[in-house]
């Protein structure tokens, strides 16, 4: 193998890893935008304020399931960063729990 090989090997370890980088600081910048536009306090308005039936469509179901998962997403990073929070190790174990048992085991009591 030749040097130019190695060199361009490199290059490429490079090129990821400021890709990584680069994309991170683009999630970053985005949260931080999304959190000083009230982004957070408008998805969890939008879920408050909306009438729940039983004849709701599918589509109404998934965006309802869309926005659980966001403010799930949005409460765990927010418990995650309190040292002094149970909260957050308290639903891991509830979630690793949960994904734990097997279909017969979360139909019992």
């Amino acid at each position: 193998m030749s040097t130019s090989h190695i060199i361009n090997a490199n290059d490429a370890d490079d090129s990821i890893i400021g890709s990584k980088s680069e994309e991170n600081r683009l999630k970053a910048e985005w949260t931080r935008m999304f959190l000083e536009g009230n982004g957070f306090e408008y998805i969890l308005n939008v879920f408050m304020t909306k009438p729940l039936s039983t004849s709701e469509g599918l589509f109404d179901l998934k965006h309802m399931a869309f926005l659980l998962k966001l403010l799930r997403i949005f409460l765990m990073a927010a418990f995650s960063t309190s040292a002094e929070s149970s909260i957050y190790d308290a639903t891991l174990l509830i979630t690793r729990k949960g994904s734990a048992l097997s279909p017969e085991d979360s139909t019992s009591p």
